[in-house]
């Protein structure tokens, strides 16, 4: 019978502002790994929302894409954990063409955007929170990439793992405003400088 990762119970040991890793491993949780899985879980969790509640709505790729990350995102956290050494915790690289492919396809249709937008429906609002937090679990990172390997070039696996992350804040960014096109409804832009309040 294989042992449980996660048991039943109470478990004080985390009141003393530390956590243990799948190795027995006790680290601070201010420990920069801990904010990666903490903005994975996050982005994570959205995405699996808005598949829910919207993934009907989507082009069989774009939701063939979206399962295929909730369901592999936790390997992220393994593959930071062991900081990036083991590859089989890396994405591979067909993920990145998989976007890349609907992000060419999207631009057939969708023109520069103007500025920064806001949105007239949950159903847009939500995938662009997917996004945002995807933009966050970049940041997070980039910090602790930084934190393990100070100034060093990104090459390899962590370089691969760092140019999907960025990928994926532009793939549904994209595929957010192809959604707004197909379905008609007007963006939304940004004005600079202050509106009046009368």
């Amino acid at each position: 019978m294989n042992e449980y990762r996660i048991k039943n119970g109470v478990r004080p040991t985390g009141d003393d502002m530390k956590t243990s890793l799948i190795n027995g491993e006790r680290i601070p949780k201010s420990h920069k790994v801990i904010r990666v899985f903490g903005c994975m879980e996050r982005f994570n969790v959205d995405l699996q929302r808005y598949i829910c509640l919207y993934g009907e709505s989507l082009e069989k790729e774009d939701r063939r894409i979206c399962r295929w990350l909730i369901m592999n995102l936790h390997s992220f956290g393994a593959f930071c954990y062991w900081k990036g050494e083991k590859p089989e915790y890396c994405f591979p690289e067909i993920i990145l063409q998989a976007m890349d492919d609907r992000i060419s396809y999207f631009e057939k249709y969708i023109d520069h955007c103007k500025d920064f937008m806001t949105y007239s429906h949950l159903k847009y609002i939500d995938l662009d929170l997917c996004r945002v937090n995807a933009r966050e679990l970049e940041s997070a990172y980039a910090t602790w990439y930084e934190f393990c390997y100070g100034k060093q070039t990104l090459k390899g696996d962590l370089k691969l793992m760092a140019t999907i992350l960025n990928r994926m804040s532009g793939y549904l960014w994209k595929l957010n405003r192809y959604l707004i096109l197909k379905d008609g409804v007007d963006e939304i832009y940004w004005v600079g400088g202050i509106t009046d309040f009368n």
